[in-house]
């Protein structure tokens, strides 16, 4: 779904993606075929037991200092595989804002229309 994951916003493609429901994780990058602007990728679990949180909650004292204004628990930098890329679903919400759900569906049929 990195790259076609999309096909999810148009109801013609949609069958593309049968079964997706039935996966562990799925990997996203709209950044691919909606254009989103570099980098936006979503990684999403099932798994509901704080995987993402041990594998990448490291707190790391170089990286996320202690000394905040809003304290280090409200620090997302270590909650994510990104680390310092926070802002991935605000450019995906933006552009989602900005053309609404029907210029999205229309982005990713016309991607599928150009490789056919």
């Amino acid at each position: 779904a990195a790259w076609g994951g999309s096909a999810l916003l148009s109801p013609k493609l949609r069958h593309l993606l049968e079964g997706i429901h039935r996966a562990d994780s799925v990997t996203w990058n709209p950044h691919k075929l909606l254009m989103v602007g570099l980098q936006c990728s979503a990684f999403l679990i099932r798994d509901g037991s704080g995987l993402l949180q041990r594998c990448h909650g490291e707190g790391a004292p170089y990286l996320f200092q202690q000394d905040k204004f809003y304290g280090p628990s409200l620090d997302p930098g270590d909650k994510s595989p990104q680390c310092g890329r926070r802002p991935d679903g605000l450019k995906l919400w933006l552009l989602w804002k900005a053309l609404g759900q029907r210029g999205l569906r229309e982005r990713v049929e016309r991607a599928f229309a150009a490789s056919r």
